[in-house]
C-alpha cells in the first residue's frame, strides 16, 4: 500500500512540475507578446524585426503619429513607393518615407497602409480590412476613420500589377466593376486566423524567424550570413534580399544627360507603362478607378486625394532611347527600349485619364510630375542603390509639394 502511495506521490510531483513549466512558459509568452504589441509602434524595435510582426502592426511601426492624439489621423495607401521603400529604408535612416516627412512638416498623424507589390485592388482591400480588424484588437484603443486618405498612384508599375492580376483571376467576370467588387469583398473578409495573427505578433515572429533560418541555410557562407543579419539589426546597411539592387556588370547600363554628374551608368529603370498598349492601359486604369469608387463608397465622404508619382523614366531628361525593366512582358528579358517621346505620350495619357476621372467624381488629383521634373534639373530623387524607389530627398520633396 505504501508502495502505491509513493508511486502516486511521485506522479503527482511530476505532473505538478510539468504543469508549472507549462503555465510559466505560457505566461512568459503572453507577457512577451503583450510587450511586442506595444513596442512595435513608433519604431521602437529594430527595423529588420518590423516586417516579422504581421500586416496589422506594420501599419503602426513607422514613427509618423502621436499615440496620444491618434483618433485624428490621415491614411496613406499605395505600393512600395507610398510605403517608403528605397535607399532610406535600406540605409536604416530613421525618417525613410513620405509619411515621416509629412508628419514632421504638418504635425498631423499618418498611418501607412501601403505595402510592397500592391496593385489598386490590394491597396484598397488592405486598408479596409485593417480598418475593420480594429474592432477585434484586444490590447489597444479603437481609432476613428481617417480625416484624409492619400492614395499614391505610381506610374512605374501600378498599371502592370493591375493587368497581371486581372489576367490571372478576372477573365470569368462580366465586367471590370463586377470583378473589382468581388475581389475586394473577398479580400476584406476577416477570419479567425487574421484576428489571432493581429493580436499575437509573437506567432508571426516565430514564423518569420523560421523563414530566416531556411534562407540562411541556403547561403554559401552561413557565418557571413549571420554577421550580416546582426549588422542589419544594429542599423548597418546590409541588403539581404534583392541583392541585384547593388548592381550586376552583366546587365545593361546607360548614361543620361542630367546636370548631376554622379547620375550615370544607371540600371534599366521603370517607365510609364512601357509594356502596355492603350487598350491594356485603359483596362488597368478602369480597375484603378473602380477600386477608388469602392473606397469612396466605403468612406461615405469626399476625403480621398490621388497623388500621382511619375516613374524614373518620366522624372529625368535621359539620353534617347531609354533602357527600361519590363514589368509585364513575357520572356524574362533583362531590359527593353522605349523612346522618350513614347514614354511621355504614355505618361500624359495616363495622367489626363486620371485627372478627368477625378474631376468627374469630386476627388482631388495632385499630379507631381512637372514639379519633380523641375527638381531633377538640379537634384537626384532616386538611388544611388535603388532606382525603383525615391530616396530621402525624393520623399521629402514629395511631402513638401502635397498641399
Amino acid at each position: 500500500m505504501s508502495f502505491l502511495n509513493s508511486k502516486s506521490s511521485k506522479l503527482k510531483n511530476i505532473l505538478f512540475k510539468v504543469s508549472t513549466v507549462f503555465f510559466a512558459t505560457f505566461l512568459t509568452l503572453v507577457i512577451v507578446n503583450f510587450t511586442l504589441f506595444h513596442l512595435i509602434s513608433n519604431q521602437n524595435l529594430p527595423r529588420p524585426f518590423a516586417s516579422t510582426l504581421g500586416n496589422y502592426l506594420f501599419t503602426y511601426y513607422p514613427d509618423t503619429y502621436d499615440r496620444s492624439t491618434l483618433n485624428n489621423y490621415n491614411a496613406i495607401l499605395g505600393d512600395s513607393n507610398a510605403m517608403g521603400a528605397g535607399d532610406g529604408y535600406l540605409n536604416n535612416d530613421y525618417n525613410y518615407s513620405v509619411g515621416h516627412f509629412l508628419f514632421k512638416k504638418n504635425n498631423e498623424n499618418y498611418l501607412n497602409y501601403a505595402r510592397s507589390g500592391y496593385g489598386s485592388i490590394s491597396a484598397v482591400s488592405n486598408y479596409i480590412k485593417l480598418t475593420r480588424l480594429e474592432d477585434h484588437i484586444f490590447f489597444k484603443k479603437k481609432i476613428n476613420k481617417p480625416s484624409i486618405i492619400l492614395f499614391f498612384f505610381y506610374e512605374g508599375n501600378d498599371l502592370d500589377e493591375n493587368l497581371r492580376e486581372f489576367e490571372l483571376t478576372g477573365k470569368n467576370f462580366f465586367n471590370i466593376k463586377e470583378y473589382v467588387k468581388f475581389k475586394i469583398n473577398k479580400n476584406i473578409t476577416i477570419n479567425k486566423k487574421d484576428i489571432i495573427e493581429a493580436n499575437f505578433p509573437l506567432l508571426n515572429f516565430f514564423s518569420s524567424f523560421k523563414e530566416h533560418l531556411i534562407n540562411l541555410s541556403r547561403e554559401e557562407n552561413i557565418l557571413l550570413g549571420i554577421k550580416d543579419r546582426i549588422k542589419k539589426i544594429f542599423g548597418k546597411r546590409v541588403i539581404l534580399a534583392n541583392k541585384e539592387l547593388i548592381g550586376n556588370k552583366k546587365k545593361s547600363y546607360w548614361k543620361n544627360k542630367t546636370k548631376k554628374e554622379n547620375v550615370k551608368d544607371i540600371r534599366p529603370i521603370e517607365t510609364a507603362a512601357g509594356d502596355l498598349n492603350f487598350k491594356q492601359i485603359n483596362k488597368s486604369l478602369e480597375i484603378f478607378f473602380e477600386s477608388i469608387l469602392y473606397l469612396k463608397t466605403w468612406e461615405k465622404k469626399d476625403n480621398i486625394k490621388i497623388i500621382f508619382l511619375p516613374s524614373p523614366a518620366t522624372s529625368y531628361d535621359w539620353v534617347d532611347p531609354i533602357n527600361y525593366y519590363p514589368r509585364y512582358s513575357k520572356g524574362n528579358l533583362d531590359f527593353k527600349i522605349i523612346t522618350k517621346s513614347k514614354n511621355m505620350k504614355n505618361s500624359t495619357y495616363v495622367r489626363e485619364k486620371i485627372d478627368f476621372f477625378s474631376r468627374d467624381n469630386n476627388i482631388q488629383f495632385i499630379d507631381l510630375t512637372k514639379k519633380i521634373q523641375e527638381e531633377t534639373n538640379t537634384n537626384v530623387l532616386h538611388g544611388p542603390i535603388d532606382w525603383v524607389h525615391f530616396n530621402l530627398s525624393g520623399y521629402e520633396f514629395i511631402a513638401k509639394n502635397i498641399k
